[in-house]
């Protein structure tokens, strides 16, 4: 359970990360905030792999459903490496227009 918690509070920091990001002046405050994103987003890896409750649940019909708990380190994981992608676009010019 304390694995799910700190992927609940990697994805709000992340969020928090991302508009901050977005009001930011471009430059060195900026590549700051990206840089926290990357540690972030290795946090989310982190908790990830070291989740270690059940992962899967016997459903309807005997299909193998997932707990909400591991779809919630999987919607972290994706969100904050997705986030890294696209503030790490941004900062260098290759992603423009509002974000």
């Amino acid at each position: 359970m304390a694995s799910v918690l700190l992927a609940i509070v990697v994805g709000l920091a992340a969020l928090g990360n991302y508009m901050l990001f977005s009001v930011l002046p471009q430059g060195f405050v900026q590549w700051l905030s990206v840089i926290g994103q990357a540690v972030l987003s290795i946090f989310a890896v982190i908790v990830f792999f070291t989740y270690q409750g059940r992962k899967e649940t016997s459903g309807y019909e005997g299909y193998r459903v997932w707990t909400v708990a591991r779809v919630i380190t999987w919607l972290v994981l994706f969100g904050s490496v997705a986030t890294f992608v696209v503030m790490l676009l941004a900062a260098m010019g290759i992603l423009k227009g509002s974000i």
